[in-house]
């Protein structure tokens, strides 16, 4: 989720909650999240699917329930999202699930990956709706294509940018871009 963490903040308002994919991990507080902060929920409608029955899509039996949640809109590529100064691209990648989306602003050189892109890795897709090759398109098309200095924060681990993933992640060593 794109704005997780501002519950915390007593000087901040939770506006929307936009999602860049739908696998348990990032939904499982979602339902909670919408219902306190009455703040609308966005994900792309491919992978509306698992918010609806998110107990029904994990491949794991998780020691707690994950209720469903509705999706109030949807993201589609080249939305724009406006949080203060910041204005994000929606930007569809699919290949880690379905609808996963990122979101990228590049007047201040930051992109949101979601679990596309990791610092010296890719998203999975040996999980239901995955699919490899999708994957690296998606990231050959769309993030590849950025400028190097484009810092990005994935849904786990480090933060890297661009152009070190191009020079150094060797899932995307001999890409080709557009």
């Amino acid at each position: 989720m794109l704005c997780i963490g501002l519950l915390v903040c007593p000087i901040c308002t939770i506006a929307a909650i936009y999602l860049t994919h739908s696998h348990w991990d990032h939904i499982a507080d979602a339902r909670e999240l919408k219902h306190e902060t009455n703040a609308p929920l966005f994900i792309h409608p491919d992978d509306e699917y698992r918010l609806e029955e998110p107990m029904s899509h994990t491949i794991w039996q998780l020691p707690f329930t994950i209720e469903s949640v509705t999706a109030d809109y949807y993201l589609h590529h080249g939305d724009q999202i406006r949080c203060g100064e910041w204005n994000f691209s929606v930007c569809h990648t699919p290949g880690h699930t379905e609808g996963g989306v990122c979101f990228i602003d590049k007047l201040h050189s930051v992109a949101i990956v979601g679990d596309s892109l990791f610092a010296g890795s890719v998203g999975r897709t040996d999980l239901p709706g995955g699919n490899t090759d999708v994957l690296i398109e998606s990231i050959a098309n769309h993030l590849l294509t950025l400028p190097d200095n484009i810092v990005f924060f994935a849904g786990h681990g480090e933060i890297s940018t661009i152009g070190d993933e191009r020079m150094f992640n060797p899932f995307l060593l001999g890409i080709n871009t557009l």
